[in-house]
This record gives C-alpha cells, structure tokens and sequence, in this order.
C-alpha cells in the first residue's frame, strides 16, 4: 500500500518524532543533554543521551545509533538527517550550532 505525505505533512512526523525523544531535558554546566526515558521503547539508544549541546564552542554530539535510525526513517541519506536535525535543535532550544559530530 502507498500513501502520498506532503511536504509539510512529513515535516510534522519528523518534529513529533524528535520531541517523542525528548522526554529527559537536562541543563547543567555548559552542557544540555537529551535523552529518551520511554520505557515502552526498545530502540537501541533508549534511556541513553541521543542529543548534547556544549554552549561552549557550539557543538551539538548525536548519537551515532540514534542518527542511523533517524536518517533511515525519514531521509535515507545522513547528510540532510543532520541539517534538519541541526535546525530542529536550533529551533526548539534557541541555541546557535556551530558544528555538528556523531
């Protein structure tokens, strides 16, 4: 069966999907983390950080694993997995990203 998502639309789940995983949001030092602490999910990287940012010098570390599984569900290519995810981040925490590394 094929389903026919717009643009805007795929938008959306890609946004959903990630504030899903954002259940644990911790600040401390220079440092935010992000992690994912849904029990009923049996991902690899579960109650692990997928997501820190070092206001520091500007670098955002992704979890390799959790990359992997995002780049596949939505983009099929790490390359535009990482500008979203960039300006998601961006977006959501009003922080600037300077470099990203996994």
């Amino acid at each position: 069966m094929k389903y026919i998502i717009s643009e805007s639309r795929l938008d959306e789940f890609k946004s959903s999907y990630l504030k899903s995983k954002s259940i644990n949001v911790e600040a401390f030092g220079d440092f935010i983390t992000i992690s994912s602490t849904n029990s009923e999910n049996n991902d690899e990287w579960e109650n692990d950080v997928w997501l820190e940012y070092d206001r520091e010098d500007g670098r955002l570390y992704v979890d390799s694993d959790f990359m992997k599984s995002f780049s596949d569900m939505f983009f099929g290519d790490d390359e535009n997995a990482y500008e979203y995810l960039t300006n998601w981040f961006e977006n959501e925490f009003r922080f600037v990203v300077v470099y990203v590394e996994s």
